[in-house]
């Protein structure tokens, strides 16, 4: 899913979107790799908030190399503001993380009309679920240290499913993407009871969205914030595959809407 803490930086989804990753070897759930573009309009605006509309597109690809995960996302958007001026964005960002969960590199790069901000680094976890690091190669000499049991994108998708599998309804866990230069988060989801394909009737793009999945709220903190308001929340359709067909994001004064509208799987790579 991907997680986008704002309109200046993406977070990783895994179908947003995300968003938490295993320290460890990932658990039971069987993600699969796929190649998927998603539309994004405005939803709901509250009183006080700056835009009037909002459209774009999300092209994300989450893929296997022969020792971990690869992400990839491209996000366009342009934002219709009410004093009738028009901002226009583009944000890239790339990861791998390894298998066990234990190690993620991360790059992001934004341009917003003349403004660019560019962010990349390398983070670890100890084995047994520890504390871990970030460190930033760009900006250079920044670390940021990870509170124990911090996840990885992919690996908190992961976990996400093995925990809604398990029949549990609110789980806590930090996350740590990298993709806006700041420190983890701490995400409560909220998991709803399992639907069908049937049921969420989201299945005409194929195999891939004919799998039951899960209705997921999540609320988005900064790690040892005092505030009683998350940052954002998020709202998702989670497929048991990893595939997120719908998502929505909630920001104080307006939130997004991002539907899948193409899909295909990602074949594996040779390896020896």
């Amino acid at each position: 899913m991907i997680f986008l803490r704002d309109f200046r930086h993406p977070v990783v989804l895994a179908a947003v979107i995300l968003a938490v990753f295993y320290s460890g070897p990932l658990a039971a759930a069987e993600l699969t790799a796929h190649r998927a573009i998603y539309s994004l309009k405005l939803g709901e605006t509250r009183s006080g908030g700056k835009f009037v509309k909002a459209y774009g597109a999300l092209m994300m690809v989450m893929e296997k190399s022969c020792d971990g995960w690869i992400m990839a996302q491209t996000l366009k958007i342009e934002l219709d503001t009410v004093e009738g001026t028009t901002i226009n964005q583009d944000l890239r960002y790339t990861s791998w993380e390894s298998f066990d969960g234990g190690t993620y590199r991360f790059f992001s790069r934004n341009r917003s009309g003349r403004s660019r901000d560019e962010f990349k680094g390398q983070a670890t976890t100890s084995k047994d679920g520890g504390r871990g690091e970030a460190v930033f190669k760009r900006p250079g000499g920044k670390t940021i240290p990870l509170p124990e049991g911090t996840l990885f994108p992919i690996g908190h998708l992961a976990w996400l499913i093995d925990r809604a599998m398990a029949g549990e309804r609110q789980v806590p866990r930090y996350l740590f993407d990298g993709a806006d230069g700041e420190g983890p988060q701490q995400v409560f989801t909220f998991i709803g009871a399992k639907v069908t394909p049937g049921e969420h009737g989201l299945t005409a793009l194929g195999s891939l969205t004919e799998r039951p999945g899960w209705s997921m709220s999540m609320a988005f903190f900064p790690v040892d914030s005092p505030r009683s308001k998350p940052e954002y929340e998020m709202e998702v359709l989670q497929l048991d595959n990893g595939v997120t067909p719908h998502m929505v994001l909630d920001y104080d004064k307006f939130s997004v809407i991002l539907d899948l509208q193409k899909i295909e799987a990602v074949p594996p790579p040779p390896c020896s």
